[in-house]
């Protein structure tokens, strides 16, 4: 599996394009681009060009698409198998968190992670950097917008029923399984102790659940509980 990063390289349009979409410092892409690389598999470039057409006659577009001049991101992609086996740490097995955070990634369905796919993964699993006191207003709205989505897809996670909220047995088998998966153990009294914290402070309301609403008003005022997402990320 792989492919040979020095003969697929990104436009650099595409490349500025994607560090103005998810506010990616100048370097970072390629990093991204490498990493993904070695993980990805080279599809057949006449079947993308037949795809691409497809789609270009779909919006009325009349166009011929060169085989030999196909954007690199579109000839290369990642299997979700083997994406949620390096997630899980090598690991062939896929546990419920590991479900759960490919079906949160893999936004089309198709089976597929493609470079943006896992560009935006890869930006919402790692810590947003900085301390809102020391940034300007710019950095300041450029960090609640990171924090937004974060949050959001920590809480697509951990909504394991996609009900739109979070009961306990929901964050018990996350912490859980997401535990699990980073190769640490932790005892059943732990996560127990662990969960009913989370509720104590979120579940405003006292109905047993987490909406987004508190989901959201927590993570923002005690951060330090991103800052666990973060951790039950690291493998």
């Amino acid at each position: 599996m792989g492919c040979c990063q020095s003969s697929h390289s990104l436009e650099k349009e595409y490349i500025l394009n994607l560090e103005k979409t998810f506010d990616i410092p100048k370097g970072h892409i390629k990093a991204y681009w490498d990493d993904y690389c070695v993980l990805a598999n080279e599809k057949d470039h006449d079947e993308v060009a037949e795809s691409m057409k497809t789609d270009m006659e779909k919006e009325l577009i009349v166009s011929e698409v060169d085989a030999e001049k196909i954007p690199a991101q579109k000839l290369l992609y990642i299997p979700v198998d083997e994406f949620a086996r390096v997630m899980a740490g090598g690991s062939e097995e896929r546990n419920v968190f590991i479900e759960r955070l490919i079906s949160t990634i893999d936004v089309d369905g198709n089976g597929e992670v493609d470079f943006e796919e896992y560009v935006c993964a890869m930006e919402l699993l790692k810590p947003i950097q900085g301390k809102k006191e020391d940034m300007n207003e710019e950095e300041t709205k450029v960090f609640k917008a990171k924090l937004e989505k974060k949050m959001k897809f920590a809480f697509s996670i951990f909504d394991v029923d996609k009900s739109g909220d979070i009961d306990e047995s929901e964050l018990k088998e996350i912490f859980t399984m997401s535990l699990e998966s980073a190769g640490m153990v932790a005892g059943t009294k732990k996560i127990a102790k662990l969960v009913k914290e989370v509720f104590r402070i979120a579940d405003t309301d006292k109905n047993g659940t987490i909406d987004w609403d508190e989901f959201s008003a927590m993570s923002q005022s005690n951060p330090r509980y991103l800052d666990m997402f973060d951790g039950l990320m690291k493998k």
